[in-house]
């Protein structure tokens, strides 16, 4: 109930945000990759496996393994799987709901997708919610998971 109301107060910022993007007017400024321009050469450079990359992170931010997953709403099996696989392939969601647990900024939640294959796009709401929340320096999984049902995506995590 708590998290409800909390997310109220983003709730208009948050549909301004997409109104924006969506926006044909307003392509060039919302253009993929936003605020990203000055960064393009880290998708080239890009080289290590989620797994590893997830790893560096997790000891960066000087979490334990246990916070970061319980904060990602992702359970134990599945964390150790990507810890002892290092060719794992996570779903794009998990990797957003790590990139939240960690209060990633938007570079580096850019560079954990690229490890698994992915990225952060306007053409997709769920990214565009996401992208919102990490602008913002909001990390609440739940409230992100409540803008995500509003707009009927699926949640972040595997909880």
């Amino acid at each position: 109930m708590f998290n409800r109301l909390k997310y109220l107060f983003v709730r208009g910022g948050l549909k301004t945000y997409i109104d924006g993007i969506k926006n044909p007017k307003n392509r060039a400024k919302f253009a993929d990759g936003g605020n990203v321009g000055d960064n393009i050469g880290f998708l080239e450079k890009q080289t290590k496996s989620f797994s590893a990359t997830l790893l560096d992170f997790i000891d960066n931010k000087k979490m334990s393994d246990v916070e970061c997953y319980k904060r990602a709403n992702i359970d134990r099996k599945l964390f150790s799987k990507i810890r002892s696989n290092n060719d794992y392939k996570p779903s794009k969601n998990t990797v957003l709901a790590f990139a939240i647990s960690l209060k990633l900024n938007f570079y580096d939640t850019q560079t954990l997708l690229k490890s698994a294959g992915f990225s952060l796009s306007h053409s997709f709401l769920t990214d565009i919610i996401v992208e919102y929340f990490i602008e913002k320096k909001n990390f609440d999984i739940n409230l992100v998971n409540i803008a995500l049902e509003e707009y009927n995506e699926k949640p972040l995590g595997s909880l």
